[in-house]
């Protein structure tokens, strides 16, 4: 029997302009939002203030859904919130995803999305790192684990062609619209049954890691690029 799964969001700030991409095109997939856990006070007047902004829309995806106004995401309130969605997939914005908290709830999928086709530029400055290499920019959906962006991977897609940048630069300016596209697709295929988790190569390889880019070198990159 095909399992059920529901459809999880953590963040913090519910207006934001990439979340608001993201559940626009969670909706344009079909894909309902069955919870979401929120790290701001006031999230009434927080929510009331996002309808008027996008008023037919986000009626439309928040109309059955749960929110809860949690402060800490690995606090036991959370942990009763999972409880509640299992199985589920839980698309998270906001704070560290403790390693107790993935353990305690082995039926949540917590998932990110990394701009880089990993195992490759794991870390930070992922992005610049590949503009530095002169390499395509790729997105990849994987499951939190207790490693650095190295979960298991459930989808990667190609984000925009060197080529591209080198020729329009301003294209990146369109990055959330992008990864929020990707994060639907990526979501949609799983729950049709048509793509599943993949173990990633080379985990747990502090060496296989990128960190903060030099200042010297994160200029070099916006000269060559007009960034």
């Amino acid at each position: 029997m095909k399992k059920i799964y529901k459809i999880g969001l953590t963040l913090h700030n519910l207006q934001d302009s990439s979340i608001i991409l993201l559940l626009e095109n969670l909706h344009s997939n079909n894909i309902k939002i069955d919870f979401i856990i929120y790290h701001q006070n006031y999230i009434k007047r927080k929510i009331l203030n996002m309808i008027k902004y996008k008023k037919s829309c986000l009626q439309d995806i928040l109309k059955n859904t749960k929110v809860y106004n949690i402060k800490n995401i690995n606090s036991h309130k959370s942990k009763e919130v999972f409880k509640k969605f299992t199985p589920s997939l839980v698309i998270c914005n906001s704070g560290i995803i403790k390693q107790s908290t993935i353990k305690e709830n082995d039926k949540i999928y917590f998932l990110n999305i990394h701009a880089s086709k990993l195992p490759e530029y794991r870390g930070v400055s992922n992005i610049e790192w590949a503009l530095f290499d002169d390499k395509d920019i790729y997105a990849t959906i994987h499951r939190i684990n207790n490693g650095i962006d190295e979960g298991d991977i459930l989808y990667q897609s190609l984000v925009y062609e060197n080529k591209e940048i080198k020729m329009n630069p301003s294209i990146l300016n369109s990055m959330d619209n992008k990864l929020a596209y990707i994060y639907a697709i990526a979501i949609k295929k799983f729950i049709d049954s048509k793509i599943n988790f993949k173990e990633q190569k080379n985990i747990f390889k502090p060496m296989m890691r990128n960190y903060s880019i030099h200042p010297i070198i994160e200029d070099i990159v916006k000269k060559k690029y007009s960034l």
